[in-house]
């Protein structure tokens, strides 16, 4: 049909269809600039951008129970998808910590949980046709070899099996839905503590 955008990619896998829609962060002047910049304030919302557009493409496959994966290239070099707490926040948003005040001045104030600082792309009511966010990085080791990152949205309306990603990637990783602790937003696929 004329005019009508389509995902980049189809992939057959365990005989299940999966679709990929593939999107760039370009290089900005601010990257071509030596110095630090803001993660937060700038690298975060460039992902938060890519992922809303891919929604727009992966939303008539998913309604037809096909999951999406974005994959986010990054043309930038400053290697902004290759921490994951950053893409946690970009996917999910920022984290708040509730506290537990005592009224008795003896007990000090202690911290009881966590919650959504806003700012969330992907939620129950949006963006749920992302099935998982896919990224590559250089790594650690080898500056020539590339790692896989596989990140899955708890949301999603067709969730993707990570067995049926364990041999097409690196890492997998499951949101810990902020009942992990503070500043561990991620749980690996398969659990390394189990």
């Amino acid at each position: 049909m004329p005019g009508v955008r389509r995902p980049d990619f189809r992939l057959l896998i365990d005989g299940r269809t999966i679709v990929v829609e593939v999107k760039a962060i370009e290089e900005t002047e601010n990257d071509r600039r030596e110095g630090l910049h803001n993660v937060l304030e700038e690298d975060i919302p460039r992902i938060r951008n890519q992922l809303k557009k891919a929604n727009n493409q992966l939303h008539r496959y998913s309604n037809r129970g096909l999951p999406g994966i974005v994959c986010i290239l990054d043309c930038t070099g400053t290697g902004i998808t290759g921490l994951p707490t950053e893409m946690h926040v970009a996917m999910f948003g920022q984290d708040a910590v509730i506290m537990s005040v005592p009224s008795d001045p003896r007990y000090l104030p202690h911290i009881v949980g966590q919650k959504s600082a806003g700012e969330e792309t992907l939620t129950r009511e949006h963006n749920r046709s992302i099935s998982a966010v896919l990224t590559f990085n250089v790594g650690s080791t080898d500056p020539v070899q590339y790692v896989s990152t596989l990140y899955h949205n708890h949301f999603a309306r067709c969730p993707i099996d990570p067995n049926c990603a364990v041999d097409l990637v690196n890492v997998q990783y499951r949101s810990g839905e902020r009942e992990r602790p503070i500043g561990d937003p991620w749980i690996r696929i398969p659990d390394p503590d189990k």
